[in-house]
């Protein structure tokens, strides 16, 4: 459905219904599917320690 890891959400609405952007498609999910997905914010790349590429 496009919601993988790392893959940015945008909410559109939430009402009866949510609906969001995912990889450039709106996507209308039921308040019950919605509440099954799970999303946390990543930290911006600017407060992730710094790591020498194949570190």
């Amino acid at each position: 459905m496009g919601f993988v890891e790392e893959q940015r959400v945008k909410v559109i609405t939430l009402q009866n219904n949510v609906l969001c952007q995912v990889c450039n498609a709106r996507l209308g999910l039921s308040a019950r599917l919605a509440e099954q997905i799970l999303v946390e914010t990543l930290p911006s790349p600017a407060s992730l320690p710094f790591q020498r590429p194949g570190a």
